[in-house]
C-alpha cells in the first residue's frame, strides 16, 4: 500500500446548512505545503461516497470521526497517508512501543 508521510495539514468545518455536500475537510500537506490527500467529513447517518485513492486522494468520513481524526493528526507523529487498489485510503501512524502514551503535564503550582 503506497503511503506518504503528512507533513501539515489544513482544518476547515462549514457553516450553514450543507445539505449533501461535507460539513467539513481537513486538507493533507507534504512538506513543500502541496496537497497530498483529502478527508472529507459529512452528516452522520447520511451515506458515504467512494473514496478515491487515485491522484489526490479523496477519503470519506462522518462527523463523528471529525474529533478523533484531528486528534491523531495533532497527537501522533509521524503520521501517513496510505492509498490501496480504487478506493482504499486511511490515515495511520506506524507500530509504537506499549505505554507510549502521553504524559502528564508538569505542575505549574503547588496544589493547596
Amino acid at each position: 500500500m503506497p503511503n506518504t508521510q503528512i507533513s501539515k495539514y489544513q482544518a476547515v468545518i462549514y457553516a450553514g446548512d450543507r445539505p449533501n455536500l461535507s460539513r467539513a475537510t481537513i486538507l493533507l500537506l507534504d512538506e513543500n505545503q502541496s496537497t497530498i490527500g483529502i478527508l472529507f467529513f459529512v452528516a452522520d447517518g447520511t451515506l458515504l461516497p467512494p473514496n478515491e485513492a487515485s491522484g489526490v486522494p479523496h477519503g470519506f468520513y462522518y462527523m463523528g470521526d471529525y474529533a478523533a481524526v484531528l486528534d491523531l493528526l495533532r497527537n501522533e507523529s509521524p503520521v501517513y497517508i496510505e492509498t490501496g487498489g480504487k478506493t482504499d485510503v486511511s490515515i495511520s501512524t506506524r507500530a509504537e512501543p506499549i505505554g507510549d502514551g502521553d504524559k502528564a503535564p508538569a505542575k505549574l503550582f503547588p496544589i493547596l
